[in-house]
């Protein structure tokens, strides 16, 4: 099987993970991604905040909260 490398495979694959192990390595992936992403946008002007602007730590964050 391939491993995912876009935000979304990543995204999804996390969404189906069940092991908390292999999560958080998702995790930590989808951060670096998203990260790299980030530095290679320039700031819009007037651009609403939503799931897409989230920040990498957001992110992880609502990934934790999955574990509990």
């Amino acid at each position: 099987m391939k491993r995912p490398q876009t935000w979304r495979e990543l995204s999804e694959a996390a969404a189906r993970e069940q092991d908390p192990e292999r999560l958080l390595e998702l995790v930590e992936q989808l951060n670096k991604v998203l990260e790299a992403e980030e530095l290679k946008r320039k700031p819009e002007p007037n651009r609403q905040p939503g799931f897409a602007a989230a920040s990498p730590s957001t992110v992880y964050l609502l990934a934790q909260s999955r574990m509990v």
